[in-house]
């Protein structure tokens, strides 16, 4: 009996942190919200309409990258990953993404799954889609660039993808 408690203790931990890892990732991803928003704001600028302003806010926002390890004032705290590492960030205006596919509402959409493939599964890629709005699991729905909406998006470790719309 005790072998048998201790095996389905041993088998059920796992899940159970990969759940609580998954749960601080989506917690990130509100912190990333609210520094995005926060950053509209100082700047006053419509930023899916400027070219200019997306690779201002991709810097003013990224924490750590390979070639500059400087922090972000639009982040209330540091944002250490669930391993300990550092999130990468991709900002993007998706207006013609490829590749797309159809979501099944009819609509046209990008298939996130493709990004945690392209990535090499990589948990820690924090995804800024301007242009875009959530959809069914896995998918962002292209929408245009009226009404300033964006998703951020990140892969989930137990399977999936975390996705909050502006």
């Amino acid at each position: 009996v005790a072998g048998l408690i201790f095996l389905m203790v041993f088998l059920a931990l796992p899940a159970l942190q990969r759940s609580q890892r998954d749960m601080q990732r989506k917690q990130d991803l509100l912190i990333v919200k609210e520094a995005v928003e926060q950053w509209m704001m100082d700047h006053r600028v419509n930023i899916t309409h400027n070219d200019k302003n997306l690779m201002k806010i991709r810097d003013d926002l990224i924490l750590d990258t390979k070639y500059d390890k400087k922090k972000s004032k639009y982040f209330q705290k540091e944002l250490v990953t669930p391993n300990g590492g550092e999130y990468h960030f991709s900002v993007a205006r998706m207006v013609n993404l490829n590749p797309t596919t159809t979501c099944s509402n009819g609509k046209t959409c990008f298939d996130e799954s493709f990004s945690k493939k392209y990535t090499g599964g990589i948990l820690e890629f924090i995804n800024i889609n301007f242009g875009t709005k959530c959809a069914e699991d896995g998918k962002i729905e292209i929408v245009g660039l009226q009404d300033r909406p964006y998703t951020i998006t990140l892969a989930l470790e137990n399977a999936g993808i975390a996705c909050l719309d502006s």
